[in-house]
């Protein structure tokens, strides 16, 4: 016998099986219940950013990068990858595993690293079936500070309070 799962069929959703079987003589027997499980086939989705939305980073110093990762049964990975000007390799488990998760990942950025070199980082998420995202990517370019210049005394703000 073949039967069909509904195509709005959920992860969450069960298929319940109920068979009678019935001899030549009359006789029926139900057998017992079986509930199946409807398989979780869908991928989580992740996403990649900074904080302020910069993609420029400066030698010797740490660049934060924010991955948000969603499901329909539950995240329980996050992992961050990056290579060009050097390499990263991070993973954050999510638990309790939930449908939403984010991930906040520190990068230093080697003080050797070259201006206008860049770093390609990818994010990948994992779901409680082992359904593994489509990579995000975010590509970040290095630079130098040196066209920001902070004043010697630490200067005053057009409130009058002093700054720093």
């Amino acid at each position: 016998f073949t039967f069909t799962v509904s195509a709005g069929a959920l992860p969450t959703d069960e298929v319940r099986l109920d068979a009678v079987a019935v001899d030549r003589a009359g006789n029926r027997a139900d057998a017992a219940r079986i509930l199946l499980p409807v398989a979780d086939a869908t991928p989580p989705v992740v996403r990649l950013r900074t904080p302020s939305g910069s993609l420029a980073m400066v030698p010797g110093r740490t660049v934060t990068v924010i991955a948000e990762a969603e499901d329909e049964i539950g995240v329980t990975r996050i992992d961050l990858t990056g290579f060009g000007a050097f390499t990263v390799s991070e993973a954050r488990p999510n638990s309790p595993p939930l449908g939403f998760a984010v991930a906040t990942f520190e990068v230093t950025v080697p003080a050797g690293v070259a201006i206008g070199a860049t770093l390609t980082l990818q994010a990948a998420s994992t779901d409680l079936s082992g359904n593994v995202s489509q990579p995000a990517v975010l590509e970040l370019t290095s630079t130098d500070v040196t066209g920001v210049t902070l004043p010697v005394d630490g200067g005053f703000l057009a409130s009058g309070a002093r700054g720093i």
